[in-house]
């Protein structure tokens, strides 16, 4: 259009509705980006509506941002009395604890991404973790443990520490360059044994004996013949596909989460060091730690606004990054910012924010001596 009209070509209007959607994290904050380009290069405006914090929290940093601020602006819709009422003035903060208070009625727990190879990987380990599953979200999608790798060994954002837990099944140990891959991966968790769930449970069930109390406990009218009826543990062991199928016919029988035959298994003393030894990495305190290092950052951004009195000069994390890094402070908010973080911020709360956004400590340490 713009070749075509030239001199006459005047821009134009791109609107998207709910523009995150099917786009994890990572690809959001890209699709942003590209889009700011393309807005840019063509002259065109492009609003959108969303309910992404991950939007929402990157745009708000561009408008916070003096060189960038006409760029983005943000439009904050409520409904009142029947009513549309538009805010223009919002921060971040403002409509990240709007939105979870429509939600929920009250503040979300903080969660942490979880990706599993496939749905059976994911109830396996809804049923391991049990009470903590209040502190991941379990990504519904199904990728298999080829693209999963893939996607975090060449740094996808959603798919790399500390953004998220990955939890592969136990056969990749089967594979050589894939457990050689997975190696060099922070946030990769296995689950026991060195098979699928599928075949690790046809297993366990397989070589129970006819009369071990589980099979009742499971069902009255369940047995070693109705278990393996439609399919064999051979069969089951040795394709994939059949596997899924004998596992997916029984889980009706099994109830939630599989949860009276791995709630049995978890009872036998054989499993108890496996069970223990994934325990071991998914613990409440660990699932915290890896949230805590994606949002922490928000605790310096906080400290340091909280002292600012108007919120129109309330600074965004990309501004004190920059500070961080070695900007020189030019406006008297920035040289109050940086003796804030200095006297009242938390050495803890420095250092989350440096490591969130990669800073050199060293740099940080110049430049808050440079400060004073």
């Amino acid at each position: 259009m713009q070749e075509k009209y030239k001199e006459k070509y005047i821009g134009g209007i791109l609107a998207i509705d709910e523009i995150d959607a099917s786009f994890y994290p990572g690809s959001q904050k890209i699709l942003f980006d590209e889009l700011i380009t393309f807005a840019s290069k063509f002259k065109i405006q492009i609003i959108f509506t969303t309910h992404s914090l991950t939007i929402l929290e990157k745009a708000n940093e561009i408008q916070a941002e003096q060189k960038r601020a006409g760029q983005v602006k943000i439009m904050f819709l409520t409904k009142e009395d029947g009513r549309i009422n538009v805010k223009n003035d919002t921060n971040y903060n403002y409509i990240k604890n709007h939105l979870n208070r429509t939600l929920t009625g009250k503040s979300k727990t903080k969660k942490i991404d979880l990706y599993t190879e496939d749905k059976e990987g994911a109830i396996f380990v809804k049923s391991l973790i049990g009470r903590k599953i209040k502190y991941v979200n379990f990504v519904d999608v199904s990728l298999g443990c080829g693209n999963i790798i893939q996607l975090a060994t060449v740094k996808v954002p959603s798919f790399t520490y500390p953004n998220s837990i990955i939890v592969l099944d136990g056969d990749v140990k089967r594979n050589v360059s894939q457990f050689r891959a997975i190696n060099k991966i922070k946030n990769v968790l296995l689950l026991p044994s060195d098979k699928s769930p599928e075949q690790f449970l046809s297993d366990f069930l397989y070589n129970l004996s006819d009369v071990n109390p589980i099979w009742k406990d499971i069902d009255e009218t369940f047995d070693h013949q109705f278990c393996f009826q439609e399919y064999s543990n051979f069969e089951i062991q040795t394709d994939r596909e059949k596997a899924k199928k004998w596992f997916n016919s029984h889980l009706p029988i099994w109830g939630r989460n599989a949860s009276r035959v791995l709630n049995e298994w978890k009872k036998e003393g054989h499993s108890k060091k496996a069970l223990a030894d994934f325990l071991i990495n998914v613990d409440k305190e660990t699932i915290i730690k890896l949230y805590k290092s994606v949002t922490a950052y928000d605790m310096l951004v906080s400290t340091v606004n909280a002292s600012i009195g108007n919120e129109k000069k309330h600074l965004g994390a990309s501004a004190i990054k920059k500070l961080l890094m070695g900007k020189s402070p030019e406006l008297p908010v920035e040289k109050y910012a940086l003796d804030i973080i200095k006297t009242e911020a938390l050495k803890e709360e420095i250092e989350d924010f440096a490591m969130h956004f990669k800073i050199p400590m060293k740099k940080v340490h110049k430049v808050l001596h440079y400060a004073d």
